[in-house]
């Protein structure tokens, strides 16, 4: 072997290093080989992690947008009914008592029904099949238009909204946007 300067005197050594490993071993083309195989594994163990670490935040995304959602949904049904079984019950114990009073319970007569025939849990439930329901596109029990036919859940409390406001009721509004 020569060199720019002439005779590689380790080129002996040289020579054996190089089909010998690091180690001593007989390697031939091994090192090279290992590096490769070495690159290849971690590509696949950062495009794996990588992967995980993607799909982890998309959950979170996904799980985020729908937990807001659903929220807010369920805090416009809760309110909603909260409000009508509220002022059923209050007129329920009033009615009579108060000048003025005793027709109440005949202008909200299908509000009180409606909150005699249904636990708060039963109006989760039913605003939670509605919600599913909307989801889906697929609201056979009803139009739920929020004209007040009475099928659904929010055709319910729609409905005993503008009974109460026709009794004299006024209904608190909440803004759940801001």
């Amino acid at each position: 072997r020569t060199t720019t300067m002439g005779v590689d005197p380790w080129a002996e050594e040289n020579d054996e290093h190089e089909t010998r490993g690091d180690h001593g071993e007989f390697s031939g083309d091994d090192g090279n080989a290992e590096l490769e195989r070495e690159a290849r594994r971690r590509r696949d163990r950062f495009w794996s992690e990588g992967y995980r670490d993607g799909i982890e935040e998309g959950k979170k995304a996904t799980v985020q947008s729908g937990f807001n959602v659903g929220f807010r949904e369920g805090a416009t049904a809760g309110l909603a009914f909260g409000q009508a079984r509220g002022a059923a019950i209050s007129v329920g114990i009033f009615a009579g008592q108060v000048p003025g009073s005793s027709e109440w319970k005949s202008e909200i007569s299908q509000t009180m029904t409606m909150v005699a025939a249904m636990t708060p849990r039963d109006a989760s439930v039913a605003a939670g099949v509605d919600f599913e329901k909307t989801l889906l596109g697929n609201e056979n029990s009803g139009d739920g238009d929020g004209t007040g036919d009475g099928e659904t859940f929010a055709d319910k409390t729609s409905l005993a909204k503008r009974e109460l406001e026709t009794a004299g009721f006024k209904h608190r509004e909440f803004d759940l946007e801001g």
